[in-house]
């Protein structure tokens, strides 16, 4: 799960959140879970969250987060969705001189009214954007993340519904169009037991041996299903 988590420890950095800093997150997906809990490792007090799936909102009470309410103090905001109700609901709920993150990427046109501007402007806010997450000298979300879930500070076991062998899966993908479980979040990891190396490409060695975590990337379907598909984990050759 190396990529969703590096994702979402990328965006919640941004935030620079302080102990004892309350923080709302729009969306209640698996990166969103994840964020929650690297907002918790990074000394926030609480974890509020909104979603329009009440069944999204009833996993993460089962994970130790709280379903948000406007009597709430949010100093801190994620926004996950990229919809502009979602983004209204935020700006709304956010203290004077509170951050925010965007990290909800729009699949249509995303506007604001004049006084949903307004809180940006009269709050004083400061608002973040976010891109993917950084594998380089500076920031290394990926050796964060891999040793996060090592150490058990990052769980992501509760996220994963269903597992496969790699030679199933088709079997997956087809269970994933499946109309029965369109609507529902299903999280499929495809179980790599053997060492596999596949060659160099681009400068890159890519492979794992079992005893290595291989990462998982979180993927989109249609009719709003998830999949989490097996990524291998690259390695940059030294140049000689």
């Amino acid at each position: 799960m190396c990529e969703p988590v590096s994702v979402a420890r990328h965006a919640i950095s941004k935030l620079n959140i302080k102990k004892g800093e309350n923080l709302l997150i729009s969306g209640a997906g698996p990166i969103g879970i994840l964020a929650g809990q690297w907002a918790k490792a990074f000394g926030a007090e609480n974890v509020y969250y909104f979603d329009v799936d009440p069944r999204k909102i009833d996993f993460c009470k089962k994970q130790g987060f709280l379903q948000y309410e406007k009597s709430v103090h949010i100093q801190c905001v994620l926004e996950g969705t990229g919809y502009a109700d979602a983004l209204s609901k935020c700006l709304e709920a956010i203290e004077p001189a509170g951050r925010m993150v965007l990290m909800g990427n729009p699949a249509t046109e995303v506007c604001l009214s004049q006084n949903t501007y307004w809180h940006i402007l009269r709050k004083e806010l400061t608002v973040y954007g976010t891109w993917n997450s950084s594998y380089n000298s500076r920031q290394n979300d990926w050796a964060e993340s891999l040793k996060a879930m090592a150490d058990g500070l990052i769980d992501t076991k509760p996220l994963i519904t269903h597992t496969f062998p790699l030679a199933d899966c088709n079997k997956a993908f087809e269970m994933m169009k499946n109309m029965d479980n369109r609507g529902k979040v299903v999280n499929v990891a495809f179980a790599v037991s053997a060492a596999f190396v596949f060659g160099d490409h681009l400068g890159f060695t890519a492979g794992f041996a079992p005893e290595m975590l291989p990462a998982v990337i979180v993927g989109k379907l249609a009719g709003g299903v998830s999949a989490v598909v097996v990524a291998l984990l690259l390695t940059r050759k030294e140049k000689v």
